[in-house]
């Protein structure tokens, strides 16, 4: 597994940890995106794991390198209240400060974006979350 295979895997343990109610497997969480008003009820709530991008800068002393890695997750509920929406993306945010390094995969895990959509007249809210990893080298 590649260096962004396991941080993904390690953000879809946390976001599974305080969404139990999220179906198993893909009907649960993806890696990659599609339309998410087309998710099925069996498949909610659910959380796309998408473009993933890497940067790469020099320490001051030029001596290390530090790579930074974002993920940008999309979640979708149907049938909850914005607050119930933005419950769920609080209690993600808070599992990851409680697991700072993702296991020791990184050297620090930040939520940079959280924010939630909601569509008139339609039942859905998406939220969407933009966590970054750093780690020197």
């Amino acid at each position: 597994m590649t260096e962004w295979g396991a941080v993904i895997t390690a953000l879809e343990a946390h976001w599974r940890s305080v969404n139990p109610d999220a179906p198993a497997g893909e009907q649960g969480w993806e890696r990659g995106l599609r339309p998410g008003e087309s998710l099925l009820d069996a498949e909610l709530p659910h959380a796309f794991a998408h473009n993933p991008a890497e940067t790469t800068g020099e320490i001051e002393t030029g001596a290390q390198e530090e790579i930074a890695l974002s993920v940008q997750i999309d979640t979708w509920t149907r049938g909850e209240t914005q607050e119930q929406a933005i419950a769920r993306l609080d209690a993600f945010r808070e599992r990851l400060r409680g697991d700072p390094t993702l296991g020791g995969l990184v050297d620090r895990v930040r939520v940079l974006t959280r924010s939630v959509v909601e569509f008139s007249g339609r039942p859905e809210r998406a939220g969407l979350v933009i966590v970054a990893t750093e780690r020197v080298f």
